[in-house]
């Protein structure tokens, strides 16, 4: 299930950053993530406060969480990747 997040929720969250990039350190997997710059469990505060941080659970247990805003940071704009689709008129 996926659902508004709660305060509750903000420490799970932080562990499932931390999973992330210790996974990072492991190879190949790239986040653009920083330990203790983004995301913290401050990143997750401000996005609960702003209304905006969503969990999936299953069980009791956090599987994912997501900050579903209309932001995004200048540094992923630095990620290599495909070009977005043309627009058609």
């Amino acid at each position: 299930m996926i659902r508004l997040a709660t305060p509750a929720d903000l420490s799970q969250a932080a562990d499932i950053y931390e999973e992330i990039l210790d996974r990072e350190a492991q190879g190949p997997v790239y986040t653009n993530w920083q330990r203790g710059k983004y995301p913290t469990i401050d990143t997750a505060r401000q996005a609960l406060e702003a209304g905006t941080f969503y969990v999936g659970e299953e069980n009791g247990v956090l599987w994912g969480v997501v900050n579903l805003n209309s932001v995004q940071l200048p540094e992923y704009g630095a990620i290599p990747g495909p070009s977005p689709p043309l627009r058609r008129r």
